[in-house]
């Protein structure tokens, strides 16, 4: 356990776990709320990250075809 965040108006507990290896090493820390759906993951390695954020779970969902050219 890392902490706690607020991630869009949602407080959450932050948690960490290691990947890779010695000469690559991959952090994630991913930021939970309090019924377990991860509202923020990161993956942080050297020279490289990535940051995703999740809400608006069970909302209605829209696909609509890219516009032709």
């Amino acid at each position: 356990m890392l902490g706690t965040e607020e991630v869009n108006g949602v407080a959450t507990t932050v948690v960490g776990f290691f990947g890779g290896d010695a000469r690559t090493p991959v952090w994630f820390p991913l930021s939970i709320d309090g019924t377990g759906l991860v509202r923020h993951a990161r993956m942080q390695a050297p020279g490289h990250f990535m940051k995703q954020i999740f809400d608006d779970f069970n909302a209605p969902l829209t696909i609509s075809a890219p516009p032709g050219t």
